[in-house]
């Protein structure tokens, strides 16, 4: 992708956090690959792993964007990412997760359809260790775009849009204005954030389509 393309609004970073997940790395880094549609980096912030993750990240060559840091937690991870990223949105995938194909794409369409979004959160599938899938959708009453103080706390989906932050894509700028994970925790963190995000932002979108 063209250095001119990353730095458009419609194109994405994609961090991946990594700390010892040699067995599903690749299938993750993967399947951001494999998105279509839309510019997009890939960035892997290795916080010192030590079960051969390292190599595999460093086999995708230029695929992929690899930094090294000493070993400081998830949070610190991202924080890195996010400072590294050429992008004006920013998304994060966990290394034992996997993208669905369409999903940075429809974060981009979402901000299409309403620009006062500056944050948006998908739906999942959790894949069981006997193979079986169940669909983690957000409540499907949440259609589309809404403003948050229309559900937040009146439809009490607080914990569902603030859990996962590998399903949800953040502008830089907003990231940036809430100061980002907080290193400081040692749980929680992706709660703190994703809440944090959410109420700056006018509108969140709620994608349950992928």
């Amino acid at each position: 992708m063209a250095s001119a393309d990353l730095r458009s609004m419609q194109a994405i970073s994609v961090i991946v956090p990594l700390y010892n997940k040699r067995p599903t790395l690749a299938r993750a880094l993967d399947s951001i690959l494999a998105q279509e549609g839309v510019s997009f980096e890939v960035i892997v912030v290795d916080d010192d792993s030590n079960d051969g993750s390292t190599e595999v990240a460093l086999a995708y060559g230029e695929k992929i964007r690899y930094i090294h840091q000493q070993n400081a937690g998830p949070a610190a991870a991202r924080n890195r990412g996010v400072l590294e990223s050429r992008c004006g949105l920013v998304a994060f995938l966990d290394a034992d997760d996997e993208l669905l194909p369409g999903c940075l794409l429809a974060h981009v369409k979402c901000r299409e359809l309403s620009p006062a979004a500056r944050l948006s959160i998908c739906s999942s599938r959790a894949i069981h260790l006997d193979g079986s899938t169940q669909e983690v959708r957000l409540a499907d009453r949440v259609k589309g775009l809404r403003a948050v103080d229309e559900f937040y706390f009146t439809e009490r989906l607080c914990a569902e849009l603030t859990r996962y932050v590998y399903v949800g894509c953040v502008d830089r700028e907003l990231f940036d204005e809430v100061g980002g994970f907080d290193e400081g925790l040692r749980s929680w963190e992706i709660t703190d954030f994703n809440l944090r995000a959410s109420l700056a932002s006018p509108v969140v979108g709620i994608i349950n389509d992928i």
